[in-house]
């Protein structure tokens, strides 16, 4: 099999369906035992935006884009998360920067905990579906 075969894939490969190619993020939804938890080091509101950026560092778990905060019934949810690791971080210690929308400024204090956990999955439908 070739390195082409391996790296994108191929219809008719004879050990194609022994092949799996996975994404940190894609590992990350697959698992529904993890959740993560985040110590507030500062939080920001920017001009023109409705996401709040807060700053701080994984305790616990794993934390990836489109998780939900457990606190809160507003249903935040992380848009977007940077860090030395990529976008989605599971080493504990970890500085993070998280865009998350559905929290105000006072719903979150310095020196507090957040608890991210998976977004429930909308259920998949079924069998084959081909477009012609």
């Amino acid at each position: 099999m070739s390195l082409v075969a391996l790296t994108f894939g191929e219809n008719n490969s004879a050990g194609a369906e022994h092949v799996e190619i996975s994404t940190a993020n894609g590992r990350y939804l697959s698992d529904t035992k993890t959740n993560g938890i985040m110590h507030v080091s500062k939080v920001e509101k920017f001009v023109g935006t409705d996401e709040l950026c807060v700053l701080g560092e994984l305790i616990s778990g794993m934390i990836c884009e489109h998780m939900l905060a457990t606190e809160t019934g507003s249903g935040a949810e992380i848009i977007e998360v940077s860090s030395k690791y990529g976008k989605a971080v599971g080493r504990p210690g970890t500085k993070l920067l998280l865009m998350v929308r559905g929290f105000s400024k006072d719903e979150v204090q310095v020196n507090s905990e957040l608890e991210f956990v998976k977004k429930p999955e909308a259920p998949r439908p079924k069998g084959r579906l081909i477009i012609c």
